[in-house]
């Protein structure tokens, strides 16, 4: 997926003296094990065509080009022709694609159609819809600003972006950079590819064509001889090898024996199947008196697997409602039953690291093996990727799923049977289709896996997930101690209202493209440690930004979320729920970077923030 990026002249004179020393001696190798666990491995060979280029957004998305320049999808079981030419190709996270043809002409993927969008380049990087950069011929370095290409200070041969708007890149010397805020740091080592999935999933090829992978502080070894990578944001790693052969990395986590103590025996749980309460993806369609749902088993099967720990938030009693709110901390974007874009498990771990934080660590896997150890032994419930009209002895109708997810919940103990969740069976009691079992055959469910399921959560070998009762709320409000508006104050604007807005004021700005000038941070005073669910105020007017970047900065991490505040009005909106220490440690910050044009006049509305113990 994304590629690589370069410096100014000046800025690379000085560079590459003392560079001299040879590209794998400047590599730190560590095969060292962080906390004790050593990260194994093997390459994978993948059947089809020859490919020269290859990109991946995650497990779902993988797009390549061959020598011919013919353009190629994986479908999860084979390469798949789509119309046109092109010469580089770029997926991101979230399925955007674009790419650039023989001539440099760079296209974005809409629908089944290319549009192409003006400038000529050699090289794309996609994260996602919103972070698309690109390379010129003359190493000139670009950021799509939604509507136009903004040049960024530099020269790179490559430039590669994660789902999470990490930026690294490579110059034609293969010298590595990171950018940081509006810097490049240079990254020892030697690289003539790199790909980006996100801060954790940074690995490249080196001029000898090993490949490695980024811990954090060195550079890795991974094996193999390959002349591209890609790696999208869960880890999903492929590689091309200099005679254009494919592979898939197959990883595996080897957590060592101690010698000194001896290793616990786990013993399987004596059950046939978890209570997972059901729900339906289904709901009456008013147009024809039928069923929709479409594009929806992804939410409601995570939605079946929240009920399960007792985490349903209140004011969701309904069942679709519950579903509607999944979908939307999953992608962000209101539910439409007519027209939902298919949904992800990326999108799912989004969701569960956002909002329902006590169901973390959710592990992705890949094999039937883990996916019954996860179920059986661990107690948890797994959503689980399947080609649908191959799942017995259900016969699914044909204009209603291809690939599907359901939520594995046990096996019968003669082995012939999958228990399952599927969210295509009843709805209020009804069977809307052929039968709907419970349980599919354990060869057809073998067959039909697409080798891609999502654990959640710490199993239910004890039941719900405790609730713990709120202790209170601390609201930080423009002019209240916490609060900070920083950056050009001339270009800040204060609005009041009596009968709008929290307490009748509230402040704005205009939005500022990809720079930040003007930004704004709450900080509370939390009384306690513990986890907190925050949520923004999103005022009637003044507040049009369709992609307003709240950061929240809680204990060990942070994490972003792009609110459309023209959806809400005069209401809270969650920013997610996520562990704070007491004190005026964790805050929110809000900038007016938001990646729309500045002559859009576009505003973004500052208001309350509160913080309710959970």
């Amino acid at each position: 997926m994304r590629k690589c990026l370069l410096l100014s002249m000046s800025a690379l004179l000085l560079i590459l003296i003392g560079c001299a020393q040879p590209y794998l001696n400047e590599f730190e190798i560590n095969n060292d094990s962080e906390n004790g666990r050593e990260i194994a491995g093997q390459w994978v060979a993948v059947p089809g065509n020859n490919l020269k280029q290859i990109s991946v957004g995650n497990a779902y998305h993988v797009w390549g080009v061959n020598d011919s320049n013919y353009i190629y999808y994986w479908d999860g079981s084979s390469w798949i022709n789509v119309p046109g030419r092109l010469k580089h190709v770029s997926v991101g996270n979230d399925g955007t694609v674009w790419g650039i043809n023989p001539n440099n002409a760079i296209y974005r993927r809409d629908g089944s159609n290319w549009l192409q969008i003006p400038g000529s380049f050699v090289q794309v990087a996609v994260g996602n819809a919103n972070y698309v950069w690109s390379i010129d011929s003359g190493n000139a370095i670009y950021r799509w600003t939604g509507s136009s290409w903004e040049q960024v200070p530099g020269a790179l041969k490559c430039v590669a972006i994660g789902n999470d708007g990490k930026v690294w890149g490579v110059n034609p010397d293969n010298v590595i950079y990171r950018r940081d805020g509006a810097n490049w740091i240079e990254i020892p080592g030697r690289l003539k590819q790199i790909s980006v999935g996100n801060a954790n999933y940074v690995w490249g090829v080196n001029p000898g064509n090993a490949v490695y992978k980024w811990t954090g502080t060195s550079w890795e070894e991974v094996g193999g001889s390959f002349k591209c990578v890609a790696i999208g944001n869960d880890g999903t790693a492929w590689g091309v090898n200099p005679d254009g052969d494919i592979s898939r990395w197959d990883s595996i986590t080897i957590t060592p024996t101690p010698t000194s103590t001896p290793t616990p025996t786990t013993t399987p749980i004596t059950f046939e199947k978890l209570d997972v309460p059901f729900i339906s993806q289904l709901e009456p369609n008013p147009t024809n008196g039928g069923y929709d749902g479409r594009a929806n088993c992804g939410p409601a099967s995570l939605a079946m697997c929240i009920d399960a720990y007792g985490k349903r938030p209140s004011g969701y009693e309904n069942d679709h409602d519950f579903v509607h709110r999944v979908r939307y901390q999953m992608t962000g974007v209101a539910d439409n039953p007519a027209n939902n874009p298919y949904t992800t498990i990326p999108q799912m771990q989004d969701a569960l690291s956002g909002y329902y934080q006590e169901l973390l660590p959710s592990t992705f896997h890949t094999s039937l093996s883990e996916v019954k150890n996860k179920v059986m032994v661990e107690g948890k419930p797994v959503i689980a990727f399947v080609y649908a009209p191959g799942l017995l002895p259900r016969q699914y109708p044909v204009d209603w799923a291809t690939n599907h997810f359901i939520v594995v919940t046990g096996y019968s103990s003669d082995g012939q049977w999958v228990y399952v969740n599927d969210p295509l069976d009843y709805y209020d009691g009804q069977q809307p289709d052929n039968g709907a079992p419970n349980k599919y055959t354990y060869d057809s469910f073998s067959a039909s896996f697409l080798y891609e399921a999502l654990a959640v959560g710490p199993g239910l070998l004890t039941g719900p997930l405790p609730t713990t009762p709120p202790s209170g709320e601390i609201i930080v409000d423009d002019g209240d101690p916490g609060f900070s508006l920083e950056g050009t104050m001339a270009y800040w604007y204060y609005a009041t209202n009596p009968t709008y807005y929290y307490n009748h004021d509230m402040y704005w700005t205009y939005v500022n493209g990809g720079s930040v000038s003007n930004w704004i941070i709450w900080r509370p005073n939390l009384p306690e440690a513990g986890n907190y669910k925050v949520e923004a105020w999103i005022t009637w007017d003044n507040a049009t930004t369709g992609h307003a970047p709240y950061t929240v900065y809680y204990s060990g991490g942070s994490i972003t979320y792009y609110i459309n505040q023209l959806n809400f009005s005069e209401e809270w909106v969650s920013l997610g729920t996520h562990y704070f220490n007491n004190g005026t440690d964790g805050y929110v910050k809000l900038t007016d970077a938001t990646g729309e044009d500045p002559n859009s006049l576009l505003k973004i509305g500052v208001d309350a923030l509160r913080w309710t113990r959970q």
